[in-house]
């Protein structure tokens, strides 16, 4: 098993708004009129940049020819020439996971076609602890959150 996890730098900044959406002009932009600007692209702290977001990024999915899990709509299958390759995406942070190294870069090499992204090795993902073994086996663990627990709680 060939994994890596990756984030994507800005990510609320890449969804398209769907319907028309109005500002205030930021400060500093301020000639006295009260003028308005209208958004094209998802801000920061928009309530509708989560939304966004996740419809930018399904979709640049659907156009590589992933499905959807039907228990997760933030988790992403492909079947390809016998290879499958697994994406799970909380909010910016992506973990992927595949039989073959070769379907891995490939797909990290597509996702940074299209969106700035930082990639390293799948060693802690979402508070678990990965360990991949020179076999191909992984294991996951929380012995960390496991001690904070214990901790906090005598």
């Amino acid at each position: 098993m060939s994994l890596a996890q990756f984030d994507v730098s800005t990510a609320f900044l890449y969804g398209q708004v769907g319907e028309e959406l109005y500002i205030n002009q930021p400060e500093g932009f301020s000639d006295g009129s009260n003028k308005v600007c209208r958004l094209h692209r998802s801000l920061y702290g928009l309530k509708q940049a989560p939304r966004c977001w996740n419809k930018r990024f399904g979709g640049y999915m659907d156009s590589l020819g992933f499905k959807r899990s039907q228990q997760d709509s933030c988790f992403f299958i492909r079947k390809r020439n016998g290879n499958m390759i697994l994406v799970a995406l909380y909010v910016d942070d992506g973990l992927v996971a595949t039989t073959d190294p070769q379907e891995l870069q490939e797909f990290i090499k597509e996702l940074k076609a299209e969106f700035k992204i930082t990639v390293k090795d799948a060693n802690f993902y979402l508070g678990i602890e990965i360990n991949q073994k020179e076999d191909g086996s992984v294991t996951i663990n929380q012995q960390n959150y496991i001690k904070k627990i214990l901790q906090r709680f005598n």
